[in-house]
């Protein structure tokens, strides 16, 4: 098979990861991939260097909705004024995703794929993903859309109706939907106008590298990270203000951010821990290619999401390098972590609650390893990459032949 991976992203982390793993574990070493990717996503080049080789790549150029996006951020412009252009473009979406659309069109038309998987993150995710299930569809190639967050929910009447309209055109042209959790496939169904008996629930799988040397930390603290962008719905203030009453009990603790995002986000967490005078304790690390040899050094994994997680990779990559997880019970968190089993949960934006598993852990190492015993064991059972992998090329086989063109 010729099969294309479809990519509009503006960051760099949990979907390039499942992509290259993906890839890597793919099951017949003879089908041919094809990646599309708009050339300004920042996990590109790690994808060409993880994939060389194994894929062909087309740069896109015009994917221009995602550069304005990006652009404006940079810009740090006063909030209602960013509002103000961030709708201007919601408007114009529709015109530039039939530019799109034609343009993506004539690419497509090049390369024989007998399918095309667009690689999304939440849903609708980016803008030129819907373009390319259109122009795929027009060309005769089967299309897959993958989605790794939460679907936005809609609010107003008029969104309601532009967003129905947006749903409609992706439902009609897309053959298979794959949501990372039960979680997303629910979400999907309640908030958006999509087809349920076209979702299938796949969960991402990792393998882990041979190669890894963990990262050797204070060996006098109990080392606590965090990975992750720094969008508010991550939750670090949460963790940090946790990490802060564990200070003030006197428990040796150390808190690496690994992670980056806008100057803005960026700007609010410095400043929470500069102001609270205790930047070392809680080090900002930045953006870390090899996170795998970080991962692997620590003493715990904390994922404190505040409203909505899918499938997230970290999660898996703990427990598949032998780190305990807690973590907030939202979205399909609880369905990769089971509570006092292979890690542990607790109420979402509960500091207090946090503190105390924190502080559990630390104090109790026998409990700490039957987390780590049991986390690695639900990994090798149902979230290596080659079972991901397989679940992937089945679907796709019964795609390409149940709409095999006669």
């Amino acid at each position: 098979m010729k099969v294309g991976f479809y990519i509009e992203s503006s960051s760099e982390g949990g979907p390039d990861i499942s992509l290259i793993n993906l890839i890597r574990a793919w099951p017949n070493k003879n089908d041919t991939f094809i990646i599309f990717c708009n050339r300004t996503h920042p996990g590109l080049p790690r994808i060409k260097k993880d994939l060389n080789g194994l894929v062909i790549f087309v740069d896109l150029a015009f994917l221009i909705y995602i550069d304005l996006y990006l652009a404006i951020e940079k810009k740090e412009l006063p909030l209602y004024l960013e509002k103000a252009v961030k709708t201007f473009l919601y408007l114009i979406r529709f015109p530039l995703l039939f530019y799109q659309h034609l343009l993506l069109k004539k690419i497509f038309c090049k390369f024989n794929l007998d399918l095309l998987l667009i690689n999304n993150g939440g849903y609708p995710g980016a803008e030129s993903c819907c373009a390319a299930s259109v122009a795929a569809s027009a060309v005769r190639i089967k299309t897959i859309m993958v989605v790794r967050g939460e679907p936005r929910k809609l609010r107003s009447w008029v969104e309601k109706l532009f967003e129905k309209l947006f749903d409609m055109i992706v439902d009609k042209n897309v053959n298979a939907f794959v949501a990372v959790s039960q979680a997303v496939k629910k979400a999907m169904i309640e908030n958006r106008f999509l087809s349920g008996e076209k979702i299938n629930v796949i969960y991402n799988g990792i393998a882990v590298p041979q190669n890894i040397k963990p990262q050797v930390f204070n060996k006098d603290t109990f080392n606590i990270g965090i990975v992750s962008n720094f969008r508010s719905n991550k939750g670090h203030l949460i963790l940090f203000k946790a990490v802060e009453q564990l200070i003030n009990k006197r428990i040796p603790v150390a808190l690496y951010v690994i992670g980056s995002g806008t100057p803005r986000e960026e700007f609010k967490l410095k400043n929470w821990v500069r102001e609270k005078k205790i930047g070392h304790t809680i080090l900002f690390l930045g953006f870390i290619n090899n996170v795998y040899d970080y991962i692997a050094g620590l003493d715990l994994i904390v994922i404190p999401t505040i409203k909505y997680e899918a499938c997230p990779v970290t999660s898996i990559e703990a427990m598949a390098m032998n780190v305990p997880v807690i973590a907030s019970n939202v979205g399909g968190l609880s369905e990769i972590i089971q509570h006092g089993k292979n890690g542990l949960l607790f109420s979402s934006e509960k500091v207090k609650e946090l503190s105390n598993l924190i502080e559990m852990l630390f104090k109790d190492d026998n409990f700490r390893s039957s987390l780590i015993k049991n986390g690695r064991n639900i990994y090798m059972t149902t979230f290596i990459a080659d079972k991901m992998a397989e679940q992937y090329y089945k679907l796709i086989k019964k795609i390409v032949n149940l709409y095999a063109i006669p």
